[in-house]
């Protein structure tokens, strides 16, 4: 069948958007050239986690969309990223693979993600 894309995305396929539950409002759009990859999370810390099919993780703030780390890696993200903490340090959690590269790979976020705004 192909690739069917919205008109109205342009040359983005993949869009990850924060919208304000009530009145309807986009607060934010983070588009991608493909098509995303695994599930978003939120931390209690202000951050929003995405990756979409080239590879690609982002930490979002979750205030404003802005991309505060970005990695490629090997294999694109499958399933769900998750995040926990030891002795006070938060940590973020990606499965990667999917045929290859299959592996689980730990960011130390920083200080500031650990504390709830």
């Amino acid at each position: 069948r192909g690739s069917r894309v919205h008109p109205d995305s342009g040359e983005h396929a993949g869009h990850l958007i924060a919208m304000d539950i009530d009145s309807g409002e986009i607060l934010w759009r983070h588009s991608t050239a493909t098509r995303p990859g695994g599930a978003a999370l939120t931390t209690a810390g202000g951050l929003v986690v995405s990756a979409d099919t080239d590879r690609n993780l982002f930490v979002h703030d979750v205030e404003t969309g802005e991309v505060l780390f970005r990695t490629r890696l090997p294999g694109s993200v499958q399933g769900f990223p998750i995040t926990y903490a030891v002795d006070g340090r938060q940590y973020l959690a990606a499965p990667v693979g999917g045929g290859r590269a299959n592996a689980v790979y730990v960011f130390a976020l920083p200080e500031r993600a650990v504390s709830a705004r």
